[in-house]
């Protein structure tokens, strides 16, 4: 009775032997990876540091925008204003202390701008270096945080240093960054109306009194349009701070 058994187990021992052997054919013969499609950025989900919430500094950096467009708002109307007293005063219907009166109001108000950009300037810095330090935490190399946040305190360089670090961030998580290069747009265009703004307010003693009232006029029209983009850059950092957070933040 042991000649069968002994014939089974042998039975087994040589199926066994022919799947491992079909099992090693299997990898030998299994055909190597195919290569990454062109453009293929590796990336690695793993977060090698910690990385911190920025969604409270894009909201308050939003709000002193737009707390920066309503500064606008109201140089605008003080340009406006001083216009009119102006005509009053060649008119005859208005005084030298209705100009002075006026002027003070422009200064206020340019002030006020002058004091909520510097705030807006911080709060962008202090958010940019949040969103570059999340995205180095997460693993994307050649990002400077220092620059991230030292890029709009320095001239000329504000219109781009900046945005090219957030740029790189997202583009590190494979994020949409279309809409940072349009709030950048946005950034150099209001900075170019702000710039006209102030230098139609220039004027000379020999400049007779329809040259200055031509003058005072496209000083407060230019006004108006500052208005306008500084409201469109507000609406794309809105947007471009809410894709970065996501993104780049989770949150």
């Amino acid at each position: 009775m042991s000649r069968p058994h002994l014939g089974v187990s042998r039975w087994a021992r040589d199926a066994r032997d022919d799947d491992a052997d079909l099992q090693d054919s299997a990898v030998v013969s299994s055909p190597p990876p195919l290569p990454p499609p062109p453009g293929y950025t590796p990336y690695s989900n793993i977060v090698h540091g910690n990385v911190q919430p920025s969604k409270g500094l894009s909201k308050a950096m939003i709000t002193l925008y737009w707390a920066t467009t309503g500064a606008a708002a109201l140089l605008a109307l003080a340009l406006f204003l001083r216009k009119g007293t102006w005509d009053d005063l060649v008119d005859g219907n208005a005084s030298l202390s209705d100009i002075d009166g006026a002027d003070q109001l422009v200064v206020l108000a340019t002030v006020l701008q002058v004091a909520l950009v510097i705030a807006s300037a911080v709060t962008t810095a202090l958010w940019s270096r949040r969103i570059a330090s999340n995205a180095t935490a997460r693993g994307v190399h050649g990002i400077s945080t220092g620059m991230a946040a030292g890029a709009w305190f320095i001239p000329i360089g504000w219109f781009w240093l900046g945005f090219r670090e957030l740029r790189k961030s997202g583009e590190g998580v494979r994020a949409d960054v279309s809409k940072v290069t349009r709030w950048q747009n946005l950034f150099v265009a209001q900075a170019a109306v702000g710039m006209l703004t102030r230098n139609l307010g220039d004027f000379d003693v020999n400049d007779s009194a329809s040259q200055v009232s031509s003058a005072l006029q496209n000083q407060w029209l230019f006004g108006v349009l500052g208005v306008a983009v500084y409201a469109g850059a507000t609406v794309f950092a809105r947007r471009a701070s809410n894709d970065l957070d996501l993104a780049v933040t989770g949150a």
